[in-house]
């Protein structure tokens, strides 16, 4: 198997990951001037990208 084939997978794991902490920090920021709903929405999108980069995260293990 390629180096590259492995590449792909975690870039787009650290920038999935790298997305969700982005998120959770304008949700906190977006609570902090209550906007609550904006902060939700903020978080639910975070949530979605750290799942799937949890899924990212175990295609490697898959291929074992």
């Amino acid at each position: 198997m390629s180096k590259k084939e492995f590449s792909a997978p975690r870039c787009s794991l650290r920038a999935h990951q790298q997305r969700a902490a982005f998120l959770h920090r304008m949700a906190e920021r977006e609570r902090g001037m209550n906007r609550s709903e904006l902060a939700a929405m903020l978080r639910e999108r975070a949530a979605e990208h750290q799942t799937d980069a949890d899924v990212i995260e175990r295609i490697p293990e898959s291929r074992g």
